[in-house]
């Protein structure tokens, strides 16, 4: 009852913002940052600020996400442009924190998710399984060599494409955390009860995040849905650059 009533509120609130405040949005977007075509995506999921958009920039397709933690914007453009010239994360276009509603632009994939994979809404075969399996454990030493910790990998943050060679990208870099790279925790202890929700069932405890651990995790997954008979080696990976715990 409580999730259906949340559910409720929010696309009301979307349905407000829309009204009220879209249009100079749009504008701003066009003005400021040459975006065209603006349109509403997603709006199910908007919550907390967290709005998602789509739109054109010089002809090529880009997700607007917004956010009222501006960290939340901050942490995901860093990490993207230290990704920047690896080809499994979208490239970043643009961001902007100095607004109330902070935003950034980036690189649009109209692609299946590997939820959709692990649900059957698609065809694969096996070999086209091996490939993606494959850019798992490369996207994992990639985030392991740059040091970033993702801490929300799961099949709905994991994009696919089977047109032409099988590509996997990983998106939504929010959460991500790195010392090396001034990526910062972006919730305190009032914000326990969203920390507690990323990763969902791929990490290793509560609070406590490895990205090496939900990589294996969804192979793991995959191996056992499409029944392929091998060791994944993303057990190698589990190393203390990708791991991250929360302290209370």
């Amino acid at each position: 009852m409580r999730k259906l009533l949340r559910k409720t509120r929010n696309i009301f609130k979307s349905i407000l913002w829309m009204r009220l405040n879209y249009k100079k949005f749009e504008n701003k977007l066009s003005m400021n940052f040459g975006i065209e075509n603006l349109e509403p995506i997603k709006m199910k999921s908007w919550h907390s600020g967290n709005m998602y958009f789509k739109g054109c920039l010089e002809r090529k397709e880009v997700f607007i996400k917004t956010a009222k933690n501006h960290l939340l914007i901050n942490n995901e453009y860093k990490a993207l442009t230290l990704l920047k010239d690896k080809n499994n994360f979208p490239e970043v276009f643009e961001y902007n924190v100095e607004e109330k509603e902070a935003f950034i632009i980036i690189e649009f994939k109209n692609w299946h998710t590997l939820a959709d994979v692990l649900s059957g809404t698609i065809n694969i075969n096996k070999w086209q399984v091996i490939d993606i399996i494959t850019d798992l454990q490369k996207i994992g030493e990639i985030l392991r060599m740059y040091r970033i910790i993702h801490r929300d990998i799961r099949p709905e943050n994991i994009m696919v494409t089977m047109k032409g060679n099988v590509q996997v990208i990983l998106i939504d870099f929010a959460f991500s955390i790195s010392k090396e790279h001034n990526l910062n925790e972006v919730c305190g202890n009032n914000e326990i009860k969203l920390l507690k929700g990323l990763g969902e069932k791929y990490k290793p405890s509560c609070l406590k995040w490895d990205d090496a651990y939900s990589i294996n995790y969804i192979i793991n997954e995959l191996a056992s849905k499409f029944e392929l008979e091998f060791e994944t080696k993303a057990n190698l990976l589990s190393t203390d650059e990708l791991c991250y715990e929360y302290k209370l």
